[in-house]
């Protein structure tokens, strides 16, 4: 299969998991817009815990500090970042999904 079907392929791949993403992140953002402030119960493995809680102790900063600016840092970002760092796309295209994804982005920004 050539290059630019494979491209091709993969592109359409991004455009579905971005419409299925943006459904379920548009109920979440419209929560989130009723009041200034929402608490959040998040639910990680134990390692993660541990990881969160040791990096914090290295910083100097709360769990809820650093959690709370990593979901805010992630909200901000382009959908197919979104999807990106949350594992929505297929396995197959995950070793050219940088390339993808700053290709779709670069497109995005055209005049």
């Amino acid at each position: 299969m050539s290059q630019r079907i494979v491209s091709m392929i993969a592109l359409d791949r991004i455009n579905r998991v971005r419409r299925r993403f943006r459904y379920t992140y548009t109920s979440v953002t419209s929560i989130s817009m009723a009041s200034s402030r929402v608490i959040m119960r998040l639910e990680v493995l134990p390692e993660a815990k541990k990881k969160i809680t040791d990096y914090c102790s290295r910083v100097g900063m709360t769990q809820v500090a650093t959690n709370s600016r990593l979901v805010e840092w992630l909200s901000q970002q382009p959908d197919v970042i979104q999807a990106g760092v949350l594992g929505l796309y297929p396995g197959d295209i995950r070793d050219e999904l940088p390339f993808l994804i700053l290709k779709h982005i670069a497109h995005a920004h055209r005049p």
